[in-house]
Protein backbone atom coordinates (compact mmCIF):
# COMPACT_ATOMS: atom_id res chain seq x y z
CA UNK A 1 0.00 0.00 0.00
CA UNK A 2 2.98 2.31 0.29
CA UNK A 3 4.48 2.17 -3.18
CA UNK A 4 7.13 0.14 -4.93
CA UNK A 5 9.80 0.29 -2.23
CA UNK A 6 9.84 -1.86 0.86
CA UNK A 7 12.29 -2.82 3.57
CA UNK A 8 12.29 -6.42 4.72
CA UNK A 9 14.35 -8.85 6.74
CA UNK A 10 15.89 -11.37 4.33
CA UNK A 11 17.14 -13.83 6.97
CA UNK A 12 13.83 -15.69 7.48
CA UNK A 13 13.20 -15.72 3.73
CA UNK A 14 16.62 -17.17 2.94
CA UNK A 15 16.67 -19.68 5.81
CA UNK A 16 13.30 -21.10 4.75
CA UNK A 17 14.19 -20.92 1.04
CA UNK A 18 11.11 -18.82 0.33
CA UNK A 19 10.53 -16.90 -2.87
CA UNK A 20 9.19 -13.42 -3.44
CA UNK A 21 7.16 -13.13 -6.64
CA UNK A 22 5.61 -9.99 -8.01
CA UNK A 23 3.00 -9.58 -10.69
CA UNK A 24 0.54 -7.05 -12.03
CA UNK A 25 -2.72 -7.73 -13.81
CA UNK A 26 -3.09 -4.38 -15.54
CA UNK A 27 -1.32 -5.35 -18.78
CA UNK A 28 -2.87 -8.81 -19.07
CA UNK A 29 -5.73 -9.57 -21.48
CA UNK A 30 -9.25 -9.51 -20.04
CA UNK A 31 -9.70 -13.26 -20.66
CA UNK A 32 -6.58 -14.07 -18.67
CA UNK A 33 -7.75 -11.86 -15.80
CA UNK A 34 -11.15 -13.59 -15.81
CA UNK A 35 -9.44 -16.99 -15.68
CA UNK A 36 -7.29 -15.92 -12.73
CA UNK A 37 -10.35 -14.67 -10.86
CA UNK A 38 -12.17 -17.94 -11.55
CA UNK A 39 -9.18 -19.99 -10.37
CA UNK A 40 -8.87 -17.90 -7.22
CA UNK A 41 -12.60 -18.23 -6.48
CA UNK A 42 -12.48 -22.00 -6.95
CA UNK A 43 -9.55 -22.25 -4.54
CA UNK A 44 -10.40 -19.59 -1.94
CA UNK A 45 -14.18 -19.47 -1.57
CA UNK A 46 -14.59 -23.01 -0.16
CA UNK A 47 -11.73 -22.34 2.26
CA UNK A 48 -13.21 -19.01 3.34
CA UNK A 49 -16.57 -20.73 3.94
CA UNK A 50 -15.18 -23.49 6.14
CA UNK A 51 -12.64 -21.32 7.99
CA UNK A 52 -9.40 -22.79 6.63
CA UNK A 53 -8.66 -19.40 5.10
CA UNK A 54 -9.33 -16.24 7.09
CA UNK A 55 -8.58 -12.63 6.23
CA UNK A 56 -6.25 -10.73 8.55
CA UNK A 57 -8.15 -7.79 10.03
CA UNK A 58 -6.24 -4.92 11.60
CA UNK A 59 -9.34 -3.11 12.86
CA UNK A 60 -13.03 -2.53 12.26
CA UNK A 61 -14.48 0.98 12.24
CA UNK A 62 -17.91 2.44 11.57
CA UNK A 63 -18.25 4.15 8.18
CA UNK A 64 -18.47 7.51 9.95
CA UNK A 65 -14.81 7.06 10.92
CA UNK A 66 -13.57 6.38 7.36
CA UNK A 67 -11.26 9.39 7.61
CA UNK A 68 -9.50 7.68 10.52
CA UNK A 69 -9.10 4.53 8.42
CA UNK A 70 -7.52 6.47 5.54
CA UNK A 71 -5.18 8.28 7.92
CA UNK A 72 -4.06 4.95 9.37
CA UNK A 73 -3.31 3.67 5.85
CA UNK A 74 -1.38 6.85 5.02
CA UNK A 75 0.72 6.54 8.19
CA UNK A 76 1.55 2.92 7.41
CA UNK A 77 2.08 0.14 9.89
CA UNK A 78 -1.37 -1.35 9.28
CA UNK A 79 -1.20 -5.14 9.29
CA UNK A 80 -4.26 -6.56 7.59
CA UNK A 81 -7.49 -5.07 6.38
CA UNK A 82 -9.35 -2.14 7.83
CA UNK A 83 -13.06 -2.91 7.63
CA UNK A 84 -15.69 -0.18 7.54
CA UNK A 85 -19.08 -1.22 8.89
CA UNK A 86 -22.53 0.24 8.25
CA UNK A 87 -25.33 0.20 10.80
Amino acid sequence: MSGRKAELELGPIMSRRLRIVGSVLRARPREEKAGLVADFAAFALPRLRDGRLRPVVDRTLPLERADEAYKALERGGVFGKIILTMA
